[in-house]
């Protein structure tokens, strides 16, 4: 009644005075507690110990030192590097000796034990395609970092994975993580390293202004097309982390525009995916268009038993405590598995329903995972555990490849600096040079 806008008027008229004061005390949601009550509970939960606070200083300095590290790597590139070998030459060696390095320095500082997976576990890598756009949930702020983990699995560098060889031999092959661009807040741009390492990956920060996003969504995706790349772009349609004011929010937006409102998930937002799903298409020989993959990933922590948190209480919770966030991921705390369903759809077939069918096939999803704590074999089919590989070499080398490149800039950029001079005078005279041709041809003749 409460999600179909009805009030305690309306129940009295259909069952009664007394039979709405039974129903109200004894039928009283476990996620609406009282904002003083939850906070708390919240202060009941075991703090921090000492070698885990130690934990958590340490894992922040490092990817702090990563990051840092992730902008040097960036800045040789774009100083020595992309003057003479072009724009497509250096978004690759980002993806590969920055960017893919430094997620997973993150994953391996950051304690995600495994994940059990579920579903269409093929991932498109060939370069030549269209890329393809991921959508997933949102409930923590760490979803981020576990989808992250699971592209991981796709790369063809990963410990877990036999590299497959390349369907063209001459082309790249472009991984899911190396490739990956996110749509974010504007506002991240702006922190310091982080937004910085943020901006070198070529992240997409937007206003949430439609009118300003736009453009540069577009343009950002067109350049990838020209430059023959295919971006595998992650959106997270809900547009924030899950609590009752954000939920409250898209209930609204959702009966405004006649769609649906859910129990565990915000109504998601259709402009952005549209938007990148036409910029990505391309055309085809026939004149139709190819577009994109569309990758759904269900996200589900086990622990999670239907709690919508209090928009107080940040990212924490006041019965589904053994839900961590990303603090006590970064602690070190023993953290329970995390369940990810992922289904493929053809980028060609996508409808303008199509969101709110796969969020209500993620609502369902969800309240069957209440249940039973796993989502339902019959549903999803079979799953297997994938445990996380650690990366401590990755992160050596990543510290330590500022050291070696920095030194060289100033000798590779006496070098390459003139010789892309020298191109781009070469370039600018052959075509004056062929458009010259047909005039003295024309002279001979006449």
């Amino acid at each position: 009644h409460h999600r179909n806008g009805q009030n305690s008027a309306d129940l009295d008229r259909s069952f009664g005075p007394e039979a709405t004061a039974s129903l109200k005390e004894s039928l009283v949601p476990p996620q609406r507690l009282p904002a003083r009550r939850a906070a708390a509970m919240i202060r009941k939960e075991r703090p921090l110990t000492v070698l885990e606070r130690a934990r958590y200083y340490v894992g922040f300095a490092l990817i702090g030192l990563c990051t840092v590290s992730v902008c040097a790597v960036c800045t040789f590139l774009l100083v020595a590097v992309r003057p003479l070998s072009g724009r497509r030459v250096y978004r690759i060696l980002v993806g590969a000796l920055a960017q893919t390095p430094w997620i997973r320095s993150c994953l391996t500082l950051l304690r995600v034990e495994r994940l059990r997976v579920s579903g269409d576990l093929a991932f498109d890598t060939d370069p030549t395609s269209s890329g393809a756009i991921v959508i997933a949930n949102h409930q923590l702020d760490f979803d981020g970092f576990l989808v992250w983990f699971f592209l991981d699995l796709f790369s063809p560098s990963h410990p877990q994975q036999k590299p497959a060889p390349s369907p063209r031999p001459h082309e790249f092959n472009f991984s899911p993580l190396s490739s990956l661009k996110i749509l974010l807040k504007a506002d991240l741009k702006y922190v310091p390293f982080y937004g910085w390492g943020m901006w070198f990956f070529e992240y997409v920060f937007l206003e949430r202004n439609w009118r300003k996003d736009r453009r540069p969504l577009e343009r950002s995706l067109e350049s990838f097309r020209r430059d023959r790349l295919a971006p595998h772009v992650l959106i997270f349609p809900e547009g924030t982390t899950l609590n009752e004011k954000t939920q409250a929010k898209g209930n609204q937006f959702a009966r405004e525009n006649n769609r649906p409102v859910f129990d565990y998930l915000i109504s998601p937002r259709t402009t952005g995916f549209n938007a990148c799903l036409e910029a990505m298409c391309n055309g085809s020989d026939n004149g139709g268009k190819v577009c994109p993959s569309v990758y759904d990933l269900t996200i589900a922590y086990e622990g999670f038993h239907g709690e919508v948190p209090d928009w107080k209480l940040g990212f924490g919770r006041a019965r589904d405590t053994d839900i961590g966030n990303l603090d006590s991921y970064l602690a070190g705390r023993p953290q329970p598995c995390v369940h990810v369903h992922f289904k493929r759809y053809d980028g060609n077939e996508v409808t303008e329903a199509f969101l709110d069918e796969r969020w209500r096939e993620k609502d369902e999803l969800l309240a069957e995972f209440i249940k039973e704590q796993a989502f339902p074999p019959s549903k999803v089919g079979p799953s297997q555990v994938i445990e996380r590989p650690r990366f401590y070499g990755t992160i050596a080398r990543l510290l330590l490849l500022p050291f070696i490149l920095l030194p060289l800039l100033p000798v590779v950029a006496s070098v390459t600096w003139p010789l892309a001079f020298l191109k781009t005078v070469v370039l600018a005279v052959l075509p004056s040079s062929a458009s010259e041709k047909p005039h003295s041809k024309a002279k001979k003749i006449e």
